[in-house]
């Protein structure tokens, strides 16, 4: 899946993110890269179970953008999912 830095520095496509503690902020990780901090775990897993529900198409947000027909990534190319800040996230 294609998602977008918090920061909008990285764009990235992974198949494997997860959450990390670092001091008192969680971290939404793909490998070494952070994309989101955020300043609960609830919120964290809020925006894991929105990126889930992006993949799976059960729900789209705000965050969420479909792409049809990219010339570059392929027909494919379901869209760009950009993180959100941390007091976007609602719990």
């Amino acid at each position: 899946m294609w998602i977008r830095s918090q920061n909008k520095g990285s764009l990235i496509n992974t198949n494997e993110i997860g959450i990390l503690k670092l001091g008192n902020m969680y971290c939404i990780l793909s490998g070494k890269l952070i994309l989101g901090m955020y300043s609960s775990k609830e919120k964290a897993l809020g925006v894991l179970d929105e990126i889930q529900g992006c993949i799976t198409g059960s729900i789209f947000t705000n965050n969420y953008e479909i792409v049809r027909d990219c010339k570059i990534a392929g027909t494919e190319f379901h869209g760009v999912y950009t993180m959100p800040k941390d007091d976007e996230v609602e719990v």
